[in-house]
């Protein structure tokens, strides 16, 4: 009886094991981004923005300005916020080496008060693959 229960835990740790790598490489968010991509360097603008005090339930836009500094054209895979609160925007076109572009982000302060933090996730043909922009807002009635 005990090799029968010790038969169907290895069991179930294998299925398991499985899963979870079949699941991990399900979500693998780099396409264009990913390990055979040729990188590029960039230079941003600014990398954290305070817009300072807004009042609440203001929407507050700020443009993220970036250079491709490298040899290759420099291509956004995704860009993200971290709530509904923050809009991103992008160009899906490729900036080539030389070129300027820039990252639209809007900021809903909705009903929150106080000071408040986003972050922006932007995944491109960059090293490391992901860079992170930060917005911050000091919310008021």
């Amino acid at each position: 009886m005990k090799f029968y229960k010790l038969q169907k835990g290895i069991l179930l740790i294998v299925v398991m094991t499985i899963l979870t790598s079949a699941f991990f490489v399900s979500c693998n968010t780099e396409t264009n981004a990913g390990p055979t991509a040729e990188k590029t360097t960039v230079r941003w603008s600014e990398m954290i923005h305070d817009f300072g005090p807004v009042k609440q339930g203001s929407k507050n836009t700020h443009d993220f300005e970036f250079e491709n500094t490298g040899t290759v054209p420099f291509t956004i895979d995704d860009a993200h916020g971290t709530c509904g609160c923050t809009v991103v925007d992008f160009a899906k076109e490729p900036v080539n080496p030389g070129e300027k572009g820039k990252i639209t982000v809007t900021f809903n302060a909705g009903n929150d008060l106080n000071m408040q933090e986003k972050t922006v996730t932007v995944i491109a043909n960059t090293q490391p693959v992901q860079t992170r922009l930060k917005i911050r807002a000091f919310i008021k009635k």
